[in-house]
């Protein structure tokens, strides 16, 4: 699944764009909101959250590593080829615990029907074996492959596995899409006859 929503393009020439990796505990994070991809780096069996050379900002294209995660972020999608999940937030690494943050300036999104998820501990995944996304419940070990991932997410990650958790509950779209509920939004069901996401956070910052 791509991504729903973009912005602008690199900031750099394309020879300036070569990724700067930095641990955990150098290179700070930058403030503000920003475009991030989150993915797996199975050589160091650890996650990896980066800043992509697309963000419109002057960035440019780093890179950091971390070994747990809490907070709240939008995901805007996924990238089926890289297995990366594409994210606009705030963020910050202390130590080796990524901390994640709404944008600010966000509006709540509107939720489509569909098949209903309850609140439950949902691991999230690439499945590197095809092109979908796998979804998980922690409480009864039910799988379900989705499509992608979009929406308001609470976050964690623990325990040093693949994949991260989203805490609450969410909907699986007629894409096959799940859209996940933070329920300390004033979240909304989509309005009869409104589109697939009828509002977003947005716009993103220029």
């Amino acid at each position: 699944m791509k991504e729903q929503a973009t912005n602008g393009g690199c900031a750099y020439a394309p020879d300036k764009c070569a990724p700067t990796v930095g641990g955990a505990n150098s290179n700070s994070v930058p403030p503000g909101n920003h475009r991030f991809e989150l993915s797996w780096a199975p050589r160091e069996s650890l996650m990896r959250w980066r800043h992509p050379c697309e963000c419109p900002c002057e960035l440019g294209e780093k890179e950091w590593r971390f070994r747990e995660a809490v907070g709240h972020a939008h995901v805007t999608g996924c990238n089926d080829t890289t297995h990366r999940m594409n994210l606009f937030c705030q963020a910050n690494i202390i130590g080796d615990v990524l901390y994640l943050y709404r944008p600010e300036g966000m509006r709540v999104p509107k939720v489509p029907s569909g098949t209903y998820k309850p609140a439950r501990h949902w691991r999230l995944c690439a499945n590197i074996h095809g092109d979908n996304w796998r979804l998980r419940d922690e409480n009864t070990g039910e799988l379900t492959m989705v499509n992608g991932y979009y929406g308001s997410i609470h976050l964690n990650y623990l325990d040093k596995g693949s994949h991260v958790f989203h805490i609450e509950d969410g909907v699986i779209d007629k894409n096959g899409i799940f859209h996940f509920i933070d329920n300390s939004l004033d979240w909304q069901w989509e309005t009869p006859g409104g589109e697939a996401v009828a509002a977003c956070f947005g716009p993103f910052p220029k």
